[in-house]
């Protein structure tokens, strides 16, 4: 069982996970320009709800940590075009299956939860036959855990000090994010890898800290992913629903 008090507590605590998180947003935002949804549903908000960064959109965020919660709360102020509910997604499900959802983002979580079938068969039932799902995950082919593993430090598929710190319990690559989600009726539209880090999030952290690196060298390794394109730090997938009418005349 997840300590959701002591997951909120331990990811605020202040390291490269700060510019990890800006660089998983501006792929995430780069998602909902290219489908251009009205209302979206995100599945834990963290520290930095999406919607403050993207206008015109109607957002339901349902989010387990009462202090991100709270946090949100505080960001969305007036507005009445955010609609922030409490809770685990699958103690919410019922009330959410009434909307209706042009994409439903997962971002960071999938590799986090005990049950990621459950949760996928969950966000399954919130979707419609024109409902995108963006998943996004850290990737155990990162080029620091190729690195790791070339210097016989370790596999790329240990959990590291961070992962278990986070209570995480899956360490995905692209093949193995992608047999999940299809195995849940999902058919892939997208997917990639984001962001190329060199070495773990303490030395990247501890290299910016002793300014021997700098945004402008962190803004080249996102785009470094197009050169090296499944080495990306995070990988992503967007997807919907498998076509009913197709799924028959298979």
């Amino acid at each position: 069982m997840r300590d959701i008090n002591q997951y909120s507590d331990n990811y605020l605590v202040k390291d490269f996970e700060i510019y990890q998180v800006e660089y998983r947003r501006k792929k995430v935002i780069e998602q909902i320009c290219k489908y251009q949804p009205q209302r979206i549903l995100e599945i834990g908000c963290g520290s930095e709800p999406l919607f403050q960064y993207v206008e015109g959109k109607e957002w339901v965020i349902v989010e387990p940590s009462k202090a991100f919660c709270k946090i949100a709360e505080k960001k969305k102020g007036r507005s009445d075009h955010v609609n922030i509910i409490q809770g685990f997604l699958e103690e919410r499900i019922s009330e959410l299956v009434q909307e209706d959802f042009d994409m439903i983002i997962c971002s960071d979580l999938l590799h986090e939860v005990e049950e990621p079938q459950r949760m996928l068969t969950d966000i399954f039932k919130l979707c419609g036959d024109k409902t995108i799902v963006h998943i996004n995950v850290p990737n155990a082919k990162s080029f620091h855990r190729v690195l790791a593993r070339n210097m016989g430090i370790a596999n790329e598929y240990e959990k590291s000090e961070r992962n278990i710190l986070l209570q995480q319990n899956i360490v995905f690559d692209m093949d193995s994010l992608t047999n999940m989600v299809t195995s849940h009726n999902f058919e892939i539209l997208d997917r990639g890898s984001y962001f190329i880090k060199p070495f773990t999030h303490k030395q990247m952290y501890d290299l910016i800290e002793k300014k021997i690196i700098d945004k402008k060298v962190l803004d080249r390794l996102y785009n470094m992913a197009d050169d090296m394109p499944m080495l990306g730090s995070e990988i992503f997938i967007n997807c919907r629903k498998v076509d009913s009418k197709k799924e028959k005349m298979l």
